[in-house]
């Protein structure tokens, strides 16, 4: 049902502080932003608002205040990679703050994987009953970082969307027939594309057990 990251490194309140860096065109923002809101629009679906996105500028919240915890959303045409660069709260060595969302020029299928981790999310294929080889993808190291940062929430998701692909092409999703055939959370068909990004219900079941409060009136 997912590997989720530790209860001191989660969200305060299911708000996630987001800023948009100055290399972002308009197109890719809205990418972004849409990816962020169909999050939401899953996990929040038919209950109560557990959590939102929210943007914030020059690391400041609309009152003035510093925002003591915030994804800064980079897109930089010079890598090949899209990465969160954290799992909740936890990136690196350290906790909160700054953190870095980098978003290649030319690789978008990522990005809700990415937002997975930003969500607090980890590899699904690090289950203990994962059938992958995490190894094939991690070295030992990340491996046991991964495992010291997250929990395991209920039994393993093959289908989740924070699974590395077992075929090795470099997708991080499962096999595009999977996505097509398999039956997915789709609270509404307004809120579900036909497409292969699509969270498995394990991933948003997780998230739920994640944050199971609702967000504070003021956070709305």
């Amino acid at each position: 049902m997912g590997m989720i990251v530790k209860l001191e490194w989660r969200w305060p309140n299911g708000l996630i502080y987001y800023q948009r860096g100055k290399q972002c065109n308009a197109k890719k923002w809205e990418l972004i932003v849409n990816v962020m809101k169909k999050w939401e629009n899953f996990v929040n679906h038919n209950g109560p608002h557990r959590i939102q996105f929210k943007e914030i500028i020059e690391g400041k919240h609309s009152n003035g205040k510093v925002c003591d915890n915030y994804i800064e959303v980079v897109c930089d045409e010079t890598t090949s990679r899209t990465d969160a660069g954290c799992v909740g709260l936890r990136h690196g060595i350290q906790v909160g703050g700054r953190m870095v969302f980098q978003v290649a020029f030319d690789d978008i299928k990522n990005i809700p994987h990415e937002v997975g981790h930003i969500i607090g999310l980890g590899h699904e294929h690090m289950h203990s009953d994962s059938t992958a080889e995490p190894k094939e993808f991690f070295a030992e190291r990340q491996m046991e970082q991964e495992r010291k940062n997250c929990d395991e929430q209920g039994v393993y998701d093959k289908k989740s969307i924070m699974h590395y692909s077992g075929d090795k092409l470099g997708s991080k999703f499962n096999k595009i027939d999977d996505w097509k055939t398999t039956v997915r959370a789709q609270p509404s068909k307004e809120l579900v594309e036909d497409s292969y990004w699509t969270p498995s219900w394990g991933d948003i079941h997780a998230i739920r057990q994640m944050y199971p409060a609702a967000i504070p009136s003021q956070g709305l």
